[in-house]
């Protein structure tokens, strides 16, 4: 679903002369953030105003390259004029009769054309080519919609993009909505499809690398690190060799091959993972990595090394975030909610993901844990508010798998373990383990658990018919991509089995004393009991008076517990109410009389946790109040004794 930087190479006019050149003389080259094969979709502010439409020519490697051309998309349209293609080494506005007008270094004024049916592409040879100065340049295109028209959708979305977010890859000022310029690709996720041609001098076999952000790393054996890399060749890249050092001393070497060469197009970008060696020191460190091959030559690029400023814990936690989603059954358009949550545990296996219903058989007493302003909605941590579909505000495809991903990264300080275990009684007992490889910031923390439930319907088809039908609003709406199925099925889906519903909930805030002390490797360890006696859903007459409750049905083998870390002290706008999610873990339920081990560790270190009083007497869960010794084993063999104080 994510398009990468793309610039296409077309012709070969010349080589440097001499055997093994690094150099093609004046090859032309198209530079683009999207290929003129990607889906394309209108996108606009559905008023009428002038756009002023923009792409960022950024990279070091097109410094000294020459502009000889610049192509774009647009839909025919006799509601719209004032087209013109433009070049600006710096984004600026200026007042003219008092209006903001975006000032550029050159200008070329165009015919919009007025008649013609789908796409049309118009393509601009400059006359004289434009070297693109240090530090780069932008190339965009302006025109003007003069009218909106009911029946002409290109007057309300005029911008031909591609979905995708790249930086760079589009930015947006208009007369009336965006009235400064900033880069609108993550915000509207996607890019413009401008192809920019260009001339000039290119390497044969090179790639080049990016900087990264500070990394954490762990002392536990070789670790990895996620580098861009670009291939400013003229070559495809099959392979690359690196050589990889830290600060302490060591070195390594690697080769990464391509299942699909990197293809021949300039500073084509592609996500790495390259293997950094063993630190054998906690505190601050560094380590570098050098490209000293491509396709088994020597890197035509000899700048292909980076820096990369790092801290060396005993472990990193992983970093999982929370989408909690607001439905129900009657709600006609949550049916592309039903088809996010189950795309989103499709892409990723670590998906977290929490189903509040409301006012259907799946809604549970404690109702929503967000206050929402409709269905379908959904938050991210508690923080971003947003669609579960679309997830960036706007109506232009799937998204969610991106925004997840966002939130995913990044260093959280704080790992959770979690197990879970269902007994005799119904009762489902949770133990939790919090721990700090990090120093925490201040702030007011605790856990929140919620029971969750896969494969949820009418088991015993004893309830309402029709209150388990999923409204679809799509059975009358054109096909978009991803919900083709929702928009073939009726107007109710009969039949649809629900995952990721929330049957139980600790409560709102956390839960008071889940999380003692922050110190770092001190293990909080809580327990936490849901009895699935209490997982039902309100009733009420038809004057909507409660009249009673009734189970919520689940199967016992599908159940699992998430666990949510909340910073209670955060002040934006959600977290101020609720508290904002710092980190998440999930885990299965399990049958106690299967004797599982008592600490899950897929998302985790920790093997097992055991208690001893002052007299050397274990002790199998401490209630009273006094000192004991906590000794925690872990999977690496690591044995650690803390002091736990039970007051």
């Amino acid at each position: 679903m994510k398009h990468r930087l793309q610039i296409l190479t077309l012709t070969v006019v010349a080589l440097l002369s001499g055997i093994g050149s690094a150099y093609a003389q004046q090859q032309e080259t198209v530079f683009s953030y999207a290929s003129k094969e990607d889906r394309q979709d209108g996108s606009g502010t559905g008023l009428h105003e002038t756009y002023d439409i923009a792409i960022g020519l950024t990279n070091e490697a097109l410094e000294g390259k020459s502009i000889t051309a610049i192509e774009i998309p647009v839909f025919p349209s006799e509601y719209i004029s004032g087209l013109s293609i433009w070049i600006a080494d710096n984004l600026t506005l200026e007042l003219v009769n008092g209006k903001k007008a975006n000032i550029v270094d050159r200008r070329f004024e165009l015919d919009y054309p007025q008649e013609g049916k789908g796409v049309q592409w118009i393509k601009y040879d400059l006359e004289e080519p434009y070297v693109i100065p240090q530090g780069g340049t932008h190339v965009g295109y302006s025109l003007t919609v003069n009218q909106l028209q009911n029946f002409h959708p290109e007057t309300y979305a005029p911008m031909l993009c591609a979905l995708s977010s790249k930086a760079g890859g589009l930015y947006l000022h208009t007369s009336r909505s965006f009235l400064d310029w900033q880069e609108r690709s993550d915000l509207l996720g996607c890019v413009a499809m401008t192809q920019v041609y260009l001339a000039g001098d290119f390497m044969v076999d090179a790639v080049s690398l990016s900087d990264v952000d500070f990394q954490y790393f762990s002392n536990d054996g070789v670790q990895k690190v996620t580098v861009p890399i670009h291939n400013i060749g003229r070559n495809p890249v099959s392979s690359i060799d690196y050589t990889a050092t830290n600060s302490q001393g060591a070195s390594l070497k690697g080769r990464v091959e391509f299942e699909t060469p990197l293809p021949s197009v300039f500073a084509f970008r592609e996500d790495v993972v390259f293997d950094l060696p063993q630190f054998e020191e906690l505190g601050d460190a560094t380590a570098t990595i050098t490209v000293d091959g491509v396709n088994g030559k020597p890197n035509d690029n000899e700048d292909a090394t980076i820096n990369i400023s790092a801290k060396v814990l005993d472990f990193v936690p992983k970093h999982l975030a929370v989408v909690e989603e607001y439905t129900g059954t009657w709600c006609g358009w949550c049916s592309r909610g039903y088809v996010a949550m189950e795309l989103m545990r499709e892409l990723n296996p670590d998906f977290i993901g929490i189903a509040y219903h409301k006012a259907d058989p799946m809604e549970i007493a404690d109702g929503y844990p967000l206050l929402t302003s409709g269905a379908p909605s959904s938050t991210v941590n508690r923080v971003l508010s947003c669609d579960p579909f679309y997830a960036k505000g706007t109506s232009s495809g799937f998204k969610m798998d991106e925004v997840y991903s966002e939130y995913c990264k990044g260093f959280v300080p704080v790992g959770i373990e979690l197990s879970a275990t269902l007994d005799e009684d119904g009762m489902v007992n949770v133990e939790a383990y919090t721990t700090w490889a990090d120093e925490a910031k201040e702030g007011d923390y605790a856990l929140e658990y919620v029971l969750v439930a896969d494969d949820v319907y009418d088991i015993d088809g004893t309830g309402n018919p029709f209150l388990w039908m999923q409204h679809n609003y799509y059975a009358k709406e054109p096909v978009e991509p991803y919900l083709e199925w929702v928009c073939s099925q009726p107007e109710y889906i009969v039949g649809l089995h629900f995952n990721d519903v929330a049957i139980l909930t600790s409560g709102l805030h956390g839960v008071e004393g889940s999380v003692v002390d922050t110190t770092v490797g001190y293990v909080n360890h809580h327990s936490y009991s849901f009895d699935t006696s209490k997982a039902v859903t309100p009733q009420s007459n038809d004057m909507g008076i409660a009249v009673g409750t009734r189970p919520i049905p689940f199967h016992k083998d599908k159940l699992r517990v998430v666990a949510m870390l909340l910073d209670r002290s955060d002040k934006s706008p959600l977290g101020s109410v609720y508290g904002s999610v710092v980190n998440a873990t999930r885990c299965e339920v399990t049958n106690a009389a299967d004797g599982i081990s008592p600490v899950a560790d897929d998302h985790g270190r920790i093997k097992s946790i055991t208690f001893h009083d002052l007299n050397g007497r274990r002790v199998a869960n401490p209630t009273e109040a006094g000192v004991y010794l906590k000794t925690v084993n872990y999977t690496d063999g690591t044995v650690k004794t803390l002091k736990e104080v039970v007051r």
